[in-house]
């Protein structure tokens, strides 16, 4: 129950700067990626069980090395790759695969809401995600996903 309240309180603000930076600029910064990794390194050796805290740095580094090759092929931006490597150890392993639907689902719900505000012109003016064509900030539904499973934890902690 600690480790989900302290991780969402450390999560949030990172899930809040990734989503606007990605939206305004098509970009998320390494130092986001790098602060969040830290954050986790540093807190996590206190908040979970020592076995627990290596195999999600496992996971962290492997969803680098694997999202490193699929950056290669042209698939996906760089910095969503370094935000997920960063954000994946904050989900238990066995939530993996249920992370990876939520992944999904706010990956459509982001790019219907994107979409739509892009069609209503209610996107703010100058912004890079609204004026690049066909690209979406991926990192958006990162943060998102990040940021639902973070209060979905909180909540059935209690």
């Amino acid at each position: 129950m600690i480790a989900a309240i302290v991780f969402l309180v450390i999560t949030a603000p990172f899930c809040l700067w990734a989503a606007w930076s990605d939206l305004k600029f098509l970009k998320i910064p390494n130092i986001l990626s790098i602060m969040l990794a830290i954050s986790f390194v540093i807190v996590g050796i206190f908040v979970l069980p020592f076995e627990d805290y290596l195999w999600r740095l496992f996971v962290g580094v492997a969803a680098f090395v694997i999202g490193f090759v699929i950056y290669l092929s042209g698939i996906i931006g760089g910095g969503d790759i370094k935000f997920i490597a960063a954000m994946l150890p904050f989900v238990a392993p066995d939530d993996l695969l249920a992370f990876a639907f939520l992944i999904s689902i706010m990956s459509l719900a982001g790019v219907a809401s994107h979409r739509l505000v892009g069609k209503l012109k209610l996107a703010p003016e100058g912004w890079k995600s609204w004026n690049t064509g066909r690209k979406f900030p991926f990192g958006f539904s990162l943060a998102g996903a990040l940021f639902y499973y973070g209060v979905f934890n909180v909540f059935m902690a209690f």
